[in-house]
């Protein structure tokens, strides 16, 4: 049981202690020297020591860190000053804008209140630093990558880092995506060679699971009903995930009744038209809960005190995981000494093949399954709405995949040579990736702001939480990111859907100049290892789409109540203004009771 590996209440009360405990001691040591008695007054006393040192200590701690950064010649990132001690205030505003605002787009404001793409939140007297600013993102994930890491999980000098950083483990526990060093390594080690080559056996997956998607949604468009794409995309994705990762055809969600249009509910991610069981219910609500861990940032064990709410979902995922597990290492005896072949078998197979340690295994398919499966059904999701409300991308991109493959299985060869689709469809990714650096590190100054910051010295013991994944969709910014959508980087179109801003030469030359202005897959010594199974599988899905159908139209009032975007965006600007959806994110992004889209299947030559 991965929820068991700590127990986060003693972490919060040794943390709380360790401030407590030399305050108390001072207030003794007052009572005892002071040459009167304060009866009643003794409370209000220990009251204001504790206050008194705790304000020492991050005052100490500002001190150092201006005194140390002047010593390198650096200056601090700007702070935002709430009105609450501990900026209270804005850990409020950002809880609220989680379910209310566009998304990102009160750290936006931030970053445009201060005018710096560069800013430190400081939630809880615990520093924060947000970037946007490609040259940091370059130095953190590249030049200086060794400097920065998830942090030490164990280090129980730091309470703040200790609690923030269990908020993950109910997902992701000690897998690749929570660890550093040589666990990290370990970790993908284990994973790089069944992703080293495209295999054959993937077009397979796609293939049979594709076609059963083509049939969900021939059959609403028929009916001249919508159909809830983040749905079957969701379905899709975690059936060939079933397939690919586990070795399993037992999920098949694809078969299970959909939604219906105008009687679906809101569910945990998009509409709720079916009761999976255990595992996927367990892998979506794990998601909300470590979404509202990180919002309420290391004050998250209080709103758990009487019980650990990813707890039960935990339990869900080990009791579906562990037989397949079993299953992998027995068949792994019954081989002996003989390894399969890369394009054989499942990831649990090959895994197998490499180590005995259930637990690590667990740990490695949760990880994988979570990047391979959300962020993939995320692209899909919205791909289709930027197509619904651009239909002249959808006249190319058809055209485009009808002159290449009318029909038919698309091979790795086909989807390569289709430069539109290419330009259209890239891996999303979470909005922003958190590293922690433990000791002073100065970052290089930036043309944007030259004459302002000579430099950036992180303060010691930070966090560094960049907007390096920002691009949600496709090689065009759909939503508004900060560092997505930087007009400064990108030119005055810089929120509008344009794959042609990927083939045209001279704006590929701003990419190609400085390819950290846009990290879909990370970069780095941590770029994803299945870049190439996310681009072939969404490309697979949309080459069989467009062979079908020639037209796509949102319907979003045939989703559940309480899902069209709300009135207030109209006056905000940008992409808010004119958004038909409500984009939400957990840790990937997902349409507010689903994505209601309207089929429109093209006329053949018979007919």
């Amino acid at each position: 049981m991965i929820t068991n590996k700590y127990i986060y209440h003693i972490e919060l009360l040794v943390g709380l202690f360790k401030i407590l405990i030399p305050s108390v001691l001072l207030g003794r040591w007052l009572v005892a020297v002071l040459p009167f008695q304060i009866g009643l007054f003794q409370i209000p006393l220990y009251l204001g020591v504790v206050v008194a040192f705790i304000t020492c200590r991050v005052q100490y701690d500002r001190f150092y860190q201006r005194r140390d950064a002047a010593q390198r010649g650096a200056v601090l990132a700007p702070e935002i000053k709430g009105r609450w001690p501990g900026n209270v205030d804005i850990l409020v505003k950002l809880v609220k804008a989680f379910h209310e605002d566009y998304p990102m787009s009160f750290e936006e404001s931030l970053f445009d209140e201060l005018q710096s793409d560069t800013i430190n939140v400081r939630i809880l007297w615990q520093d924060l630093i947000l970037t946007r600013d490609h040259h940091i993102i370059k130095t953190v994930l590249a030049t200086r990558f060794l400097d920065f890491g998830k942090g030490d999980a164990n280090n129980k000098t730091r309470l703040a880092l200790t609690l923030s950083l269990r908020s993950l483990f109910g997902l992701l526990g000690n897998g690749i995506f929570n660890t550093d060093g040589e666990e990290w390594k370990a970790h993908r080690a284990l994973t790089r060679p069944f992703f080293a080559r495209e295999r054959v056996s993937d077009l397979e997956h796609f293939n049979h699971y594709g076609n059963k998607v083509i049939e969900l949604f021939l059959a609403r468009a028929l009916s001249a009903e919508s159909i809830d794409v983040q749905e079957v995309f969701a379905r899709f994705t975690l059936d060939v995930a079933g397939e690919f990762l586990f070795g399993t055809t037992k999920l098949d969600t694809l078969d299970l009744p959909l939604p219906k249009p105008g009687e679906a509910a809101v569910g945990a991610k998009g509409s709720l038209g079916h009761d999976y069981g255990g595992f996927l219910n367990a892998l979506e609500q794990i998601q909300l809960i470590i979404s509202q861990r990180i919002r309420r940032s290391w004050l998250w064990p209080l709103y758990e005190w009487w019980g650990d709410a990813t707890s039960p979902y935990s339990k869900a995922i080990d009791d579906w995981v562990a037989p397949l597990i079993h299953e992998a290492l027995e068949a792994k005896k019954k081989r002996g000494s003989e390894k399969m072949n890369v394009d054989e078998g499942s990831l649990t197979d090959h895994l197998a093949d490499s180590t005995d340690n259930v637990t690590l295994i667990r740990e490695e398919l949760i990880n994988i399954l979570f990047a391979s499966r959300e962020t993939t059904a995320s692209l899909l999701t919205f791909l289709m709405y930027m197509l619904s409300q651009h239909p002249e991308a959808t006249m190319k991109l058809r055209a485009e995949v009808m002159d290449i493959l009318p029909e038919g299985a698309p091979t790795f060869e086909d989807v390569r040579n289709m430069k539109y689709l290419v330009a259209g469809t890239d891996h999303p990714s979470p909005s922003t990736s958190l590293l922690e650096r433990d000791s002073p590190l100065v970052c290089p100054s930036t043309p944007q702001h030259a004459g302002v910051y000579t430099s950036f010295g992180f303060p010691r013991r930070s966090w560094i939480q960049a907007n390096i994944h920002a691009w949600l969709i496709c090689q065009s910014d759909v939503f508004r990111f900060p560092h997505a959508t930087s007009k400064d980087l990108w030119g005055d179109d810089a929120e509008e859907f344009s794959p042609e801003r990927w083939i045209d030469p001279e704006r590929l030359k701003i990419m190609t100049s400085d390819p950290f202005k846009f990290v879909p897959f990370n970069a780095g010594p941590r770029i994803c290892l299945g870049q190439k199974f996310a681009y072939n599988e969404a490309s697979f899905m949309m080459v069989k789409i467009l062979q079908v159908f020639d037209g796509f139209e949102l319907h979003q009032e045939d989703a559940p109540p309480g899902s069209l975007p709300p009135s207030s965006w109209k006056d905000k600007g940008g992409r808010a203004a004119i958004e038909k959806v409500w984009p939400l994110s957990t840790i990937t992004l997902f349409s507010k009771g689903g994505m209601w889209i309207r089929m429109h299947p093209a006329e053949t030559d018979a007919e």
